[in-house]
């Protein structure tokens, strides 16, 4: 990770919310277990970076976002994806939009959990996901 140092970076935290971090990789201790990322010379324990990507040379790449294109959600592998990415989802009852930017906490065969808790039967309801463009 030395070669790294002078070049910006993202840093995916591995806190409750991931926060990600943008700067520069000013220095990496090894021996103290921490790095130092630039302008603002903030200083992240090793045990808290989740992940670490380099950023394009010469422009700050995008933040990820929703594509403007969703798409419906029907085999368990998706819904699986959508879980664990965390990706906004959208439930539809015929014609009636029942949520909107929602996060799926969980799945079976049936049904569907939000984050907020509540549950949707798949067979009565379609659930529409936005695949995330950017980087992470």
């Amino acid at each position: 990770m030395k070669n790294w140092i002078g070049r910006r970076v993202t840093i995916l935290c591995n806190d409750k919310l991931h926060t990600r971090v943008k700067g520069t990789l000013r220095k990496w201790d090894e021996h103290n277990e921490w790095l130092v990322l630039g302008p603002h010379d903030l200083k992240l324990p090793f045990g808290e970076v989740c992940t670490i990507r380099l950023l394009p040379e010469g422009k700050n790449a995008p933040d990820a976002a929703p594509h403007s294109v969703g798409y419906i959600m029907k085999d368990k592998r998706q819904f699986d994806n959508a879980v664990l990415f965390g990706s906004e989802v959208m439930i539809w009852r015929k014609d009636r939009l029942e949520a909107y930017r929602a996060t799926l906490s969980s799945h079976n065969a049936e049904t569907v959990t939000l984050s907020d808790g509540r549950t949707f039967r798949k067979a009565e309801c379609t659930c529409v996901v936005r695949s995330l463009r950017g980087m992470l």
